[in-house]
Parts: structure tokens; sequence; C-alpha cells
């Protein structure tokens, strides 16, 4: 949805921020999670996290794309996964490290541990997205 507002308006800048606020109140939502909390009200949570995501993840090499040369749009696109990758194993592997320091709390006391640890991460994700210049699009190659 984000990709074609963004080809019928020409801004990307307010997706990227829509969609960090999101993944923050989302993260923000899961570590108020307690242990009578359902599963439902988490999945809630994870849905607008999710939403959060999808609204910025193409942006990004939509805004990527649309300021690097055409000759290296190839390198730019790599780019933008490979540090995603590297994000999201480094991610896992803190976290999940987090998560197996804290289980002789309890396995509710580890999780909240970790939700707790994503919403600074999320934080700085909507002071990137507000960070990020937005320029027009270019319409021809």
């Amino acid at each position: 949805t984000s990709g074609q507002l963004i080809t019928k308006t020409g801004r990307y800048k307010i997706y990227t921020l829509l969609g960090s606020v999101l993944v923050l109140v989302g993260s923000a939502l899961l570590a108020l999670l307690d242990e009578q909390s359902s599963s439902a009200v988490a999945s809630v949570f994870l849905v607008v996290i999710g939403l959060g995501m999808g609204s910025m993840f193409q942006t990004y090499v939509i805004a990527t794309q649309n300021r690097v040369p055409q000759s290296e749009l190839g390198v730019a696109t790599a780019a933008i996964q490979f540090f995603r990758s590297m994000g999201g194993s480094l991610a896992v592997a803190g976290l999940g490290a987090l998560l197996t320091a804290r289980l002789a709390g309890g396995l509710d006391h580890a999780t909240h541990a970790v939700f707790v640890a994503i919403v600074p991460l999320a934080a700085l994700t909507v002071v990137l997205a507000f960070m990020l210049p937005e320029h027009e699009l270019r319409t021809t190659h």
C-alpha cells in the first residue's frame, strides 16, 4: 500500500515516519504484556509492528534507489539487503542472548526483558526516519 501511495503522491518520508512510529508503539505495547495477557492481545501488538515494518521496508529501498545513479542501483539495493540481513542476525543473537540470560527468572520475565530491550531500538528507528531527507522522486532513468 505504501508503495502505491508513494507512486501517487511522490512522497516517501511520511511512510518511514508512520512505519517507525507503529513499530515503536507496537514494541512499547509488547513491553506492557504480563502473565495475564492473552495471546490475542499479543497478536494484535505484533500486527501493529508488522504494519509498521511493512510500510518502512520497501520505502527505504525506494528512497535509496531514488538517490543513487542508475549504474549503482544494483549495488545500492544489494547493500540494503545485506545490512538488513546483518542487522537481523545481530539482533537475533543479542536478543537471544538476553533471553537466555534471563531464563533463570522464568520465561515470562525473560520475554519481558527482550520486549523492553526492543523499545529503545524502535525509538532509534523513529529518529532515523525523521532524519531521512526527502527528495523528489525520479521519473526517468
